[in-house]
């Protein structure tokens, strides 16, 4: 004869292992949410840089036409103030993705945010003083994605 509390015990790994299932099985379903929204959210991002990529093509486009033009200056006036706007469509984008450049507090480099390229002889201003940058670092989420690249003072 079987013991009663066994069936109980059975019943109750059953039901558990049944929920278990059900469980796991709604995890996935999650997980191939997050996947679905990450590749979205990076389709997005890549059709905005290809956006900018047809800016600047075209640009270039444009101004090979121009070289052998009269108005070669104005060409040339138009196309910095394109490329401009382009730098501003470049930083409207990185922005909506959270992206922000690095401000260096005091205009001193710092191991964290900057990595000095290059250093330069100045007994009237303060060691590590940044006289140049040469790449603006930009953080991601607070994060560091990129440091500055910056030539400082030495004494």
């Amino acid at each position: 004869m079987k013991n009663p509390g066994s069936k109980k015990l059975v019943d109750t790994l059953k039901n558990n292992i049944i929920s278990l299932l059900k469980e796991n099985l709604l995890l996935k379903t999650e997980i191939r949410k997050v996947k679905d929204n990450k590749l979205n959210t990076e389709k997005e991002m890549l059709l905005d840089i290809l956006n900018i990529l047809d800016s600047l093509q075209l640009k270039i486009t444009r101004l090979n036409e121009s070289k052998n033009n009269e108005k070669n200056q104005q060409e040339f006036e138009k196309a910095i103030n394109s490329f401009n706007s382009i730098i501003r469509i470049i930083e409207n984008i990185l922005s909506k993705y959270n992206v922000t450049e690095i401000i260096l507090k005091d205009n001193k480099a710092t191991p964290e945010l900057c990595k000095i390229i290059e250093t330069q002889f100045n007994n009237q201003k303060e060691h590590g003083t940044v006289i140049e940058v040469i790449r603006k670092g930009y953080k991601y989420d607070d994060k560091i994605l990129r440091p500055a690249e910056v030539i400082t003072t030495t004494r």
